[in-house]
């Protein structure tokens, strides 16, 4: 399956990362940290799966099979610009307007 969605950016990370990974509701949630940051690991990925189920219920299911949550030295944060896109989705114009 193919997303319709236009991406806004691309963000290309490359390191050696310490990586795991969630499924919820169909999303596969990866967190990608530097090996002295991975206990942080399981705090980000329960975050992003409570966002996940809250953001669901007030917007529709989350339109992206994959979310990545990476650390790097600049601070790059994806998860702002998917959150805007997710609450832009054409097809839910007027919905529960």
């Amino acid at each position: 399956m193919v997303n319709e969605l236009p991406s806004e950016s691309l963000t290309l990370v490359a390191g050696r990362y310490s990586v795991k990974r969630r499924e919820v509701g169909g999303v596969k949630l990866s967190t990608y940290f530097f090996h002295e940051d991975d206990r942080f690991s399981e705090i980000f990925l329960n975050a992003a799966e409570e966002y996940l189920k809250l953001y669901s219920d007030l917007l529709g299911s989350y339109p992206y099979k994959n979310s990545i949550l990476s650390r790097t030295s600049s601070q790059v944060a994806t998860v702002s610009q998917r959150l805007h896109s997710w609450r832009q989705r054409p097809s839910d114009k007027g919905k529960n307007s």
